[in-house]
């Protein structure tokens, strides 16, 4: 069988199409293991010969590739091409002889779209599945209800995808119309959706739900889209007099839109309108609670919980955010009471535990201070944003507690012959990184801890350092740090950071906390690559530097996504006078922002542990403490110094006289 594939590999060697060549440049082809390379290349070949229709060349070499992982792959391409030839019985057969595979899961998709082009819709609805999570197709399926007759399921499944903020595909709109002919839709579902599409800035549908509005509830679709737009509409408080149960609604949505940057006001207001207006209780607590929230957060005075309506105590993310202006008041003496007022699991993690001991270091009674240095002692020994700063205050070395593994070779060569990891390395080494993702992980969470790790040094070895990280977290293994903090693309890094003057170990953090070196990588808001550059980020920059953009998609070039990047974090740290801690919170959060934080409420006279907890977002407080976090970790790696503040950054915030990490420790990945 070996001689008949290298036979086989000659002679397409000897053929030298285009899309051989092509296909051997492909992303992790030249890092993938020589174990499969003429079955590999064979491999290539024989799925453009099924995309060309020559299955009589195809059928030739096909029996060299019976024990290639991927053989099963290519009977998979070879029915999506062909799936007029096979029947129901052996589409059902491989169906369940690959359940739960990736490869059924994509085959299933084409087999639907198929049976629905024939109108197969008994099968369809027989077969269809919500797991392949595909919006036409689960359109089609409604279809499928509607002609065969389940009009009971077809009224249920329609509301489902009736109450969706975007437009659906155009399979669905049948589907819509006989359950509206059904007497499927209210006036309540008209206006939900009608809500759902303006809170969610999608004007031109919510133009359209508009007309489907009952007569009643035509004078709150405009406010409701005012408000949207520009929240301070909210104050026109003569535009909201009627109290009934719609325009509540709205005023409260209103309050709380408006808080998000004008919290003083909204506060004002909502005690304007709850003298006018007979809330729901429940409701107008919640709004309350919003709005609390962001006058703690951005406040420059004390905000004293009685002042709020709402009752702390019953709400932890009010209660978080007022020892955050605590903090910001430096108001030592009150935050530990306040403290102990959290939840217990709360004030069990790191972050408040710190905050504690920094609220009993500023008493002047020596016990307090005591238990404070104890505190302090117990945190230093974790690895974490607070444990780093409570080694800093102490004057000690970080506890980074790595431990270096070195699996037997026997474990790793174990692993590897895994079916799924082996397919998975495959697809990789051919540049289906999507498939390959869905193979690896699969079979990954089958795996022991020993194995996990052997399976992350298999993963480097390839140059897949996402699966690396991700197989590590997910087994726990939160010590390995050579695996799970790899130095990826050392070399072009090194370069590139040279050149946009910054730190490297900086520009690793940042592409490790972004995309965990995922070149492929591509968020919900449009940020692709490793760097996860926005395509408006990158045309600005392309016209001030020398890096050329054309396509959104050239962004997923790794080097080019890489170079653009660190420009940027470069342009960003020049920007706040080569602050890493600023810079690092602009890259999330956007430079105006944070410029608009230090010149009013969130003053760099703070400390800098202060201003770090006080960033308003979530997203970006845990962001900056994970970055400054990890970037003291790449230099421990890279042997140099490593602390998580420069003294140039301290210096730049308020005296840190004793001088995040997940908020919570509470999902997430620990560090």
């Amino acid at each position: 069988m070996r001689e008949e594939r290298h036979m086989t590999a000659g002679l397409l060697r000897a053929w030298g199409g285009l899309a051989l060549l092509l296909a051997l440049a492909a992303p992790g082809a030249l890092a993938a293991s020589s174990k499969w390379a003429d079955e590999r290349e064979i491999y290539r070949e024989a799925v453009r010969l099924i995309k060309t229709g020559q299955f009589d060349l195809y059928y030739h070499i096909k029996r060299s590739l019976r024990d290639y992982p991927l053989y099963d792959y290519l009977r998979y391409t070879e029915l999506i091409h062909r799936l007029e030839r096979f029947n129901k019985s052996e589409m059902v057969d491989y169906l369940e002889e690959f359940k739960g595979r990736p490869v059924a899961l994509s085959l299933r998709q084409h087999w639907l779209r198929h049976l629905a082009d024939q109108e197969d819709w008994r099968t369809f609805a027989d077969y269809y599945s919500p797991e392949v999570a595909d919006k036409e197709l689960a359109c089609l399926y409604g279809r499928s209800l509607q002609k065969t007759g389940r009009e009971g399921q077809l009224m249920q499944w329609a509301q489902r995808m009736w109450l969706a903020p975007q437009s659906q595909p155009d399979a669905c709109n049948p589907v819509f119309h006989r359950w509206r002919e059904l007497g499927g839709m209210t006036s309540e579902l008209a206006w939900q959706r009608f809500e759902l599409a303006i809170k969610s800035g999608e004007f031109k549908l919510a133009k359209y739900l508009r007309t489907l509005l009952a007569e009643d509830d035509q004078p709150y679709a405009e406010p409701l889209k005012k408000i949207q737009q520009r929240p301070e509409y909210i104050l026109q408080t003569d535009r909201f007099w009627d109290d009934t149960p719609r325009m509540q609604d709205i005023i409260l949505y209103g309050v709380v839109a408006l808080s998000r940057y004008r919290a003083q006001e909204a506060f004002n207001v909502l005690k304007q309108y709850q003298r006018t207006h007979d809330f729901d209780e429940a409701a107008l607590e919640a709004a309350w609670v919003e709005v609390g929230i962001m006058l703690s957060l951005t406040s420059q005075a004390p905000v004293p919980a009685k002042s709020l309506p709402a009752k702390p105590h019953k709400h932890p993310r009010l209660m978080e955010a007022q020892l955050r202006n605590a903090l910001r008041q430096e108001d030592w003496q009150r935050l530990p009471k306040q403290i102990a007022q959290l939840p217990a699991e709360l004030q069990g993690t790191p972050r408040w535990r710190y905050w504690t001991a920094r609220g009993l270091a500023a008493s002047d009674a020596g016990a307090e201070q005591a238990r404070a240095e104890d505190s302090f002692a117990a945190l230093a020994q974790e690895r974490n944003f607070y444990g780093f700063l409570s080694a800093e205050l102490l004057g000690q070395d970080y506890s980074f507690l790595n431990e270096t593994r070195d699996p037997p070779e026997w474990d790793v060569t174990a692993v590897a012959e895994k079916p799924g990891l082996e397919r998975a390395l495959e697809l990789f080494a051919l540049g289906e990184r999507t498939l390959a993702r869905m193979e690896w992980y699969a079979a990954s969470s089958k795996l022991s801890a020993a194995e996990a790790e052997a399976a992350a040094v298999l993963a480097l070895r390839h140059g897949w350092r996402k699966a690396a990280i991700q197989t590590l977290i997910d087994a726990e293994a939160w010590n390995v740090l050579d695996s799970r903090f790899p130095l990826a693309y050392e070399s072009l890094f090194n370069h590139l950071s040279q050149r946009a003057r910054i730190p490297l170990a900086w520009g690793l953090a940042i592409a490790r906390q972004e995309s965990a070196f995922m070149p492929d990588a591509k968020s919900p808001s449009g940020a692709l690559g490793i760097m996860q550059i926005m395509p408006a980020t990158a045309r600005q920059l392309a016209s001030k530097t020398k890096f050329g953009f054309s396509r959104n998609s050239s962004l997923l070039e790794l080097s080019r996504n890489i170079a653009l990047g660190v420009e940027y974090l470069g342009q960003l740290l020049r920007r706040f006078d080569n602050n890493r801690v600023l810079a690092s919170a602009a890259y999330n959060a956007g430079p105006n922002r944070v410029e608009d934080w230090a010149q009013s409420w969130l003053a760099p006279s703070l400390p800098v542990d202060v201003w770090v907890e006080a960033i308003p977002y979530t997203e970006t407080r845990n962001y900056v403490q994970s970055v400054l976090t990890f970037s003291s970790i790449y230099s421990y790696r890279m042997d140099e110094p490593r602390p998580l503040f420069r003294e140039h950054e301290k210096a730049a915030f308020g005296e840190l006289r004793l001088v995040s990490s997940p908020a919570s420790g509470r999902g997430g990945e620990d560090i």
